[in-house]
């Protein structure tokens, strides 16, 4: 007989997550975006795959993490490419401005 108070336990790992809620299938995710309206006033749908393997840095270091972790990871890397996308404008933006001047003298 078994007992009534056994609690089951679901680790919420990405791969796993990925796996139930993506239908992850040969590391392979498959996912529809809707992009707007059509003519006839349906929905457009986009569709991308994204192979989860090797090459993504990311899936490789997350995918046996539980997903709070992984959330954090995730504000981490978005940062990091906030910072990234800010340095950008700030060269790009005195690269004008050095240009600008070169015109000038």
């Amino acid at each position: 007989m078994c007992p009534v108070d056994v609690t089951i336990e679901y680790h919420c790992f990405l791969q796993a997550l990925a796996h139930d809620v993506l239908d992850l299938t040969l590391n392979r995710v498959v996912v529809e975006e809707n992009v707007g309206r059509s003519p006839a006033g349906g929905a457009k749908v986009k569709t991308r795959a994204c192979d989860l393997d090797s090459r993504d840095r990311f899936w490789m270091s997350q995918k046996g993490s539980p997903f709070p972790i992984v959330a954090e990871a995730i504000q981490e890397e978005l940062e990091q490419y906030r910072s990234s996308e800010e340095e950008v404008k700030r060269l790009k933006a005195s690269m004008v401005g050095d240009r600008f001047l070169f015109y000038i003298q």
